[in-house]
């Protein structure tokens, strides 16, 4: 890059980090100064960090329906091609049939085929089946959960029904194209 700057040029008086507005290069980092392949160069521009807020939204599989919410609260963080999503969503009413997704994600997964990111689920006032407990995949491709739930001590997964008043807190990290 014609333009890089040394790490010496980017710390200020104050020994504070000055990031130019082009981002910062690191560049041939295994210093045996041959050219610069692909996997040696990494530049963090203006568009490599990212964070905000989405509204999250629980659907049916079947029938996507619509749902009464007390609490819809999305906030994420993209750094790069990694996307970190924290959400809080209670329902109070529920028309949706089929099994629960949780929706509206502020990117789509990276589309490889068994590449499934996995969520830490919290659910209150969700029915599973006794002894379960609940686990969020996003299935690559698309912007949504699918959530499953999985006996204590093992065995066979199956889908969560969706539920008309359910209480829903997950993090999520994942990849996008």
């Amino acid at each position: 890059m014609s333009n890089a700057r040394t790490l010496a040029n980017i710390i200020n008086s104050s020994s504070e980090i000055v990031v130019p507005s082009g981002g910062i290069a690191f560049t041939d980092l295994d210093s045996s100064n041959d050219a610069v392949t692909a996997n040696e160069d990494y530049v963090m521009g203006q568009n490599g960090y990212e964070e905000g807020t989405f509204t999250p939204t629980v659907t049916g599989s079947s029938t996507a329906g619509t749902g009464t919410y007390s609490v819809q609260v999305g906030r994420y963080t993209k750094i790069g091609n990694v996307v970190t999503v924290q959400v809080s969503v209670y329902t109070t009413a529920h028309t949706g049939s089929g099994n629960i997704r949780l929706t509206n994600l502020p990117f789509t997964a990276y589309n490889l085929l068994y590449y499934y990111s996995v969520a830490s689920i919290f659910l209150d006032a969700t029915t599973l089946t006794a002894g379960n407990y609940a686990q969020g995949v996003i299935i690559p491709g698309t912007n949504y959960i699918e959530l499953y739930q999985y006996p204590t001590g093992g065995g066979n997964a199956s889908a969560v029904p969706i539920d008309t008043n359910s209480q829903v807190i997950y993090t999520v990290t994942y990849e996008v194209n």
